[in-house]
């Protein structure tokens, strides 16, 4: 899953807080993109750029390890992906992709 994650650590705890909620136990092991800590907040071309490195780690069936969180997950095959962005004025949005 591409994060937010714009390092801001009030977003950042509220994010993990409803991913647990929504994902349960499974939450803690999913692997994570935090792509703004490579590209820092590219504005309106952030979902676009996280949208395309979850097409390329569900193509290539791996996750740049400069940005992806540790997982405890041995699953190596990636079937899903989820996208999330918040807007500038507080519009979220979650993109789920399937390869």
């Amino acid at each position: 899953m591409s994060l937010h994650g714009d390092g801001i650590a009030a977003h950042d705890r509220a994010e993990g807080a409803a991913l647990a909620r929504t994902l349960g136990a499974v939450a803690p092991s999913a692997p994570r993109l935090r792509l703004k800590e490579a590209h820092a907040d590219l504005g309106a071309a952030a979902s676009p750029v996280e949208l395309l490195a979850c097409a390329s780690a569900l193509r290539y069936a791996t996750l740049p390890p400069a940005v992806s969180a540790r997982s405890t997950s041995t699953t190596p095959v990636f079937r899903s992906a989820l996208v999330l962005a918040i807007g500038l004025f507080g519009e979220c949005s979650a993109l789920m992709m399937r390869s």
